[in-house]
């Protein structure tokens, strides 16, 4: 038979000592005959797609192999093993697998060519996070094999090599190439302990070719093993990725979305050195110009959905961060403070469980922030019922959690669940403007697309 031997897909085989059972759709085929279990146990490391039939029975000795090629044509016939069209010789695995069609790499991710349509690349945990992280921007069928993680120093073994290539050649005859229009990612883990392949993920045609959803599918948000009530306290990581962060708050959906954001600007913020970011600088005149600063600083810059809620929180960070002197202080019993936010009221409710009174102080400052303190915590915000919010939020988690577990607040940028975008958008112009008329100011921006999301970086630079 003309071919490469592989097991087929719709059926398992069961190999005992003097039978081998073929379950398939039908139902159960048996093949009787002495020690036949023994032979498929011989031939089962080698039928892998990568292997003819003349190649596969030369494992056998010399007085088997009539008998080997009969079993196979039994196998065959009861559906536990195909013949696929021969994969391409070693040689050509080397750079182009077909010419204008497939380029394969084993060791590592390399630069697309123009006139290749398929790629196959062999990479590290580290590396399928680099790619992942840019997917979409490379060509329309993509495939990956995550092998294990090795020193900077160690090298490939001729060993290893040779079982990478057997890999390359079944799954380059297993995934035909697709049309030209169409978009395909396949992703899958190398298990050298089984010997064997295990699909992480699969993205196939346009329609279905869904990077936001990249995320859900490799589960970067996970619960933090702690009660979640009555608040909500989840942690994005993955062994793709080096970010590994933490956060808590009071509804899944946005705890989980900030988080998501949080995590491609950690990631950015490690793979990159310098960044190009947009500066306005307001004194006596008003100037915008390009420049680049060190990743470094970007930690300082506050993270948002939007370039309005950077803004604004860029502007609650810097108000954070001084000590503004105060137009009027009040000492409030903050669980008894009047709010028609849901989540103030839940939390004040939370409260009240163990407290009968919660003191603290309620500030505003000469350029209009809100700010609360109480049991050793403070919040600012353009916002009265934010800054409130915030300082409840902080408070339930030290009243609930204690240190049961290390993890921040969520960053806050959901400013449309307390105000709307205009009110919310002139809120932001009046205390820019506020902070222009007193001292030379900088405000930073910077912007970057992934999976589907547009992640906002924002900055407040006031000269003292």
């Amino acid at each position: 038979m003309e071919g490469n031997v592989a097991f087929g897909a719709s059926a398992v085989t069961i190999a005992a000592d003097d039978a081998v059972y073929v379950v398939n759709r039908s139902g159960v085929v048996t093949i009787r005959a002495e020690n036949i279990g023994h032979l498929h146990r011989v031939l089962q490391p080698h039928i892998n797609g990568t292997h003819s039939e003349d190649s596969l029975l030369s494992v056998l000795p010399q007085r088997l192999q009539v008998t080997g090629r009969n079993y196979l044509r039994k196998l065959q016939s009861a559906g536990g093993i195909t013949f696929q069209q021969a994969s391409l010789p070693l040689g050509s695995l080397k750079t182009h697998a077909r010419p204008k069609q497939s380029l394969v790499s084993l060791g590592g991710p390399i630069r697309e060519k123009k006139d290749s349509v398929r790629h196959l690349f062999f990479v590290t945990p580290r590396q399928m996070g680099h790619e992942l992280f840019w997917a979409g921007r490379r060509s329309h069928d993509m495939t990956y094999v995550v092998t294990s993680q090795r020193a900077p120093n160690l090298s490939i073994t001729s060993t290893e090599l040779e079982h990478r290539t057997a890999q390359a050649r079944w799954l380059l005859s297993l995934h035909g190439p697709t049309e030209q229009t169409s978009r395909r990612l396949l992703c899958y883990e190398s298990l050298a302990a089984c010997d064997s392949l295990l699909k992480l993920l699969h993205f196939e045609n346009s329609d279905a070719f869904d990077i936001g959803s990249i995320p859900k599918r490799l589960n970067l948000v996970t619960m933090l093993e702690v009660d979640q009530r009555p608040l909500v306290c989840l942690r994005v990581h993955h062994r793709f990725f080096p970010a590994d962060i933490s956060r808590f708050g009071v509804r899944y959906q946005c705890v989980a979305e900030e988080l998501i954001l949080e995590f491609i600007a950690e990631t950015l913020f490690l793979n990159k050195k310098a960044f190009t970011v947009t500066c306005r600088t307001y004194s006596r005149s008003r100037t915008r110009e390009r420049i680049k600063i060190p990743a470094a600083r970007m930690r300082c810059f506050a993270i948002a959905g939007s370039l309005l809620h950077a803004r604004a929180r860029a502007l609650e960070l810097d108000a954070q961060g001084r000590n503004e002197p105060c137009d009027s202080l009040q000492t409030n019993d903050v669980l008894r403070e009047k709010s028609e936010h849901l989540e103030v009221r839940y939390l004040q409710q939370l409260l009240r469980r163990r407290f009968s009174c919660l003191q603290g102080q309620c500030s505003t400052t000469e350029k209009g922030y809100f700010c609360y303190e109480a049991m050793g915590h403070r919040s600012c915000s353009i916002i009265r019922e934010k800054a409130l919010r915030d300082l409840l939020l902080k408070a339930t988690w030290k009243t609930y959690y204690g240190s049961e577990v290390t993890a921040a607040a969520q960053i806050g940028f959901d400013f449309d669940s307390f105000i709307e975008s205009q009110s919310l958008r002139r809120l932001v112009r009046a205390r820019e403007a506020t902070l222009s008329k007193l001292r030379q100011v900088r405000f930073l921006c910077f912007y970057q697309q992934v999976w589907g999301r547009t992640l906002w970086a924002a900055h407040v630079e006031v000269d003292s």
